[in-house]
């Protein structure tokens, strides 16, 4: 069976994660995605978009900012969202490679999800964010126990999948986002690097 991180292995990266850029939001450095072929980086730098898109999101929705900042905050959040597709994108790159999987059109002969791995770690990772971010201002807010629970189901399907390609019964297939995002935007990221 091959190695491969298993879905309790990355909620316990995201939860430390998420405790640490609460108290340090820019400990996470500059990375170029194309380099990076560790699964455990990849998603510390995806779940560190989805916390900078969480930051943004709420900022932006302040009826007392400006509108320059606002289009600041806009913009930021359209690099940020072209990194974490980036991300996404990234993972499955990796896990497609090291299943070793090959094309496929016959679907009905093996496992297939509607989600890939990269859509499946970044489910887990806004469900994180929002149990730390429910339990931190209310904990007796019954929504984390609901949250909790659609993370564990989650789990179940990415611990399933991860299952059914390491044993050769399963495909995924490589989806692109294909966001579109201005030109002078995308520009920014230099090969798929964010400036953090």
């Amino acid at each position: 069976m091959i190695e491969f991180l298993q879905g309790e292995k990355i909620i316990s990266i995201l939860e430390k994660l998420t405790l640490e850029l609460n108290n340090d939001p820019k400990s996470i450095k500059k990375s170029a995605l194309d380099q990076i072929d560790d699964i455990s980086k990849l998603c510390e730098l995806l779940h560190y978009s989805n916390f900078e898109l969480w930051n943004c999101e709420a900022a932006i929705r302040r009826n007392d900012i400006s509108t320059s900042f606002f289009i600041h905050l806009k913009k930021r959040i359209d690099q940020t969202n072209l990194f974490r597709t980036s991300c996404i994108e990234r993972i499955d790159s990796i896990s497609f490679d090291l299943f070793k999987l090959c094309e496929c059109n016959d679907w009905d002969s093996c496992y297939v999800n509607s989600e890939t791995l990269g859509q499946l770690v970044d489910k887990l990772s806004i469900l994180t964010l929002k149990i730390y971010s429910r339990d931190k201002y209310n904990k007796i807010d019954p929504a984390v126990n609901t949250l909790k629970r659609q993370r564990d189901y989650i789990l179940v399907c990415y611990n399933r999948y991860i299952n059914e390609l390491s044993e050769g019964k399963g495909y995924m297939m490589r989806y692109c986002q294909f966001k579109k995002y201005e030109k002078s935007e995308i520009v920014k990221l230099n090969n798929n690097s964010m400036d953090i």
